[in-house]
């Protein structure tokens, strides 16, 4: 169903989000946002991260359509976040290429409005944009991943050191053909070829 907007909507808009309604948007910046898994010649590298767009857009549309009074179905639980469905319907109605048309309106309040709400709007987007940036900056930083990555291994380290103990007490029972199979299991599970 497309949305029409009208210039009773547009007076009647929020044309200013709060601080704290901005910051509570903010504040969801770390959920736009994916690990990337790499490797480099068959070993794991440090992981990166890389921007959700999708999700991203969804929180803005969303904000948008608050500010407009406008219904949307809220996605995970979270009323800050528009669904899918509802971003495609908002998307395809071209809803802020209709409020950018309303500041051309003959009506002086009209034009405010839309002048006024899209600057708001922008000025979050903006914002959103930078805290997301910030982030990614900061997980993808060399000496942050590689911390990362080491905390993961240490993580390993009671696993690896319990196959260990393992494989002393198979040695210590001078049974050579369970010993070698508990390596072989060690070296499946951990991708280890033999050498």
């Amino acid at each position: 169903m497309e949305i029409r907007i009208t210039r009773e909507q547009i007076l009647a808009a929020s044309t200013y989000m709060t601080l704290a309604e901005k910051t509570e948007l903010l504040n969801r910046a770390d959920r736009c946002f994916d690990r990337l898994s790499i490797t480099s010649g068959g070993e794991a590298m440090p992981p990166m991260w890389k921007e959700n767009y999708g999700i991203k857009a969804r929180y803005l549309m969303a904000a948008l359509a608050r500010m407009l009074k406008l219904p949307y179905e809220a996605d995970n639980g979270d009323e800050m976040l528009m669904n899918e469905k509802d971003y495609d319907r908002f998307g395809d109605s071209h809803v802020i290429m209709q409020i950018e048309r309303f500041k051309r309106d003959k009506d002086e309040a009209v034009r405010d409005a839309a002048y006024d709400l899209m600057g708001d709007y922008f000025q979050l987007e903006k914002a959103f944009s930078a805290e997301i940036k910030a982030m990614l900056d900061v997980q993808n930083d060399a000496v942050i991943r590689q911390q990362q990555m080491s905390k993961e291994a240490m993580a390993e380290l009671p696993k690896v050191m319990e196959a260990l103990k393992e494989l002393q007490r198979s040695r210590d029972t001078n049974d050579s053909e369970i010993f070698a199979k508990r390596i072989e299991e060690w070296q499946k599970e951990n991708k280890l070829k033999e050498g």
